[in-house]
């Protein structure tokens, strides 16, 4: 997909000013160019301009309340969104009743323990069909089907709250940040550094990489400079790569969480949409473990939770934007500078650290 970046002095009200193209009757009437039906055309491109007003309000309006009605405004306006993008992706409009997923019977004191059923009809389902790529990465929806998934599994698929799960759960999060190295010739490379690997045995971290789909594809068994720090070459081939990068460019990897005999790995807007729905629906319905004395009893979880809020209410528009206009739109207010490095460039500082480093060490003993 092609990056586009838009520099800004405020990227969130741009990002917004790009989808607000959406809210003009013309714009979605010419957008629509493949419908030769008029009518048909009509009706469609006034749906279009509703949805995307209406999803522009429900945002403007999470800014206005506090965090125990927050959940529900958020979960609204992706959920218009959403039913945008299937609308002007898929040809059809969402015309299900249902949000396609229900919360399990379940009922837990501790709100990360809820669970989300997956069902068989609803936007959900029209989202992740929207949003699909067959390219044996992400999973079949009817591997999906039916699966049941905590709160706490959904949020540690999140990679911009990483660190912040790992010490709120003392778990590791599926989200592992990565730097990228580029040298010419064959020895391109990844290095992850991941102090929690340190809490972890050796079995549990290689089931962790063995989650990591199509990692034996594209990079060789890593080389472990420790237990924390490990270097993975790329292959010669084939082409193309399992980088994922969030709206700032940081790049990572996402392990997959096994479901039976399935190992599933979401899309990010399928992440963000089923956590949204549980908070929204334990801020109206389950008033007494959504209340903020519980958050002020845990106020790791109230810190957690009001992040993802933050990064959630930033990042759905600005996916859905990238998923209607085919491209990786990047609103920033500096340059970004790519995480990669030539390695050649570096070289001969490392190999003069790690001498002063030797000599520090021995001239210690």
């Amino acid at each position: 997909m092609k990056i586009e970046k838009i520099l800004t002095e405020n990227p969130y009200e741009e990002m917004w000013n790009y989808l607000g193209y959406f809210k003009s009757y013309k714009n979605c009437y010419n957008y629509l160019n493949n419908v030769n039906n008029v009518d048909f055309r009509q009706k469609r491109a006034y749906l279009l301009k509703y949805l995307i007003s209406q999803a522009h309000e429900y945002f403007l309006s999470y800014k206005r309340v506090s965090m125990l009605t927050q959940p529900t405004l958020l979960y609204y306006g992706i959920l218009s969104l959403s039913r945008f993008s299937v609308l002007i992706k898929r040809g059809h409009p969402d015309s299900t009743k249902s949000h396609g997923v229900i919360l399990t019977d379940q009922v837990s004191p501790d709100l990360f323990d809820f669970k989300v059923r997956i069902t068989r009809k609803g936007t959900f389902s029209e989202l992740y069909k929207t949003i699909y790529i067959e390219d044996d990465y992400y999973s079949d929806f009817k591997l999906i089907k039916g699966t049941e998934w905590s709160l706490k599994e959904l949020f540690s698929m999140v990679p911009e709250i990483n660190n912040l799960f790992e010490e709120t759960f003392n778990a590791k999060s599926l989200a592992i940040k990565i730097e990228k190295f580029v040298n010419s010739g064959y020895d391109d490379c990844l290095r992850v550094n991941e102090s929690f690997f340190d809490k972890m045995d050796e079995k549990n971290i290689d089931e962790f990489l063995c989650n990591i789909k199509h990692l034996d594809k594209y990079y060789l068994p890593p080389q472990h400079l420790s237990n924390s720090v490990k270097i993975f070459y790329k292959r010669p081939s084939p082409d193309g790569d399992i980088i994922k990068t969030n709206i700032m460019r940081e790049e990572y990897l996402i392990s997959g969480i096994q479901k039976g005999t399935n190992i599933i790995i979401f899309p990010e807007i399928i992440v963000h949409f089923l956590i949204l729905y549980i908070l929204s629906m334990l801020s109206r319905y389950h008033i007494n473990e959504w209340g903020i004395e519980n958050f002020e009893d845990k106020q790791g979880y109230f810190y957690i939770v009001q992040q993802f809020l933050n990064i959630s209410e930033r990042k759905f528009p600005n996916l859905i934007l990238n998923l209607i206009s085919n491209k990786d739109y990047v609103f920033t207010t500096e340059t970004y500078t790519h995480s990669g490095s030539m390695f050649n460039n570096i070289k001969e500082q490392l190999e003069d650290f790690i001498e002063e480093w030797y000599y520090e060490k021995t001239e210690n003993k």
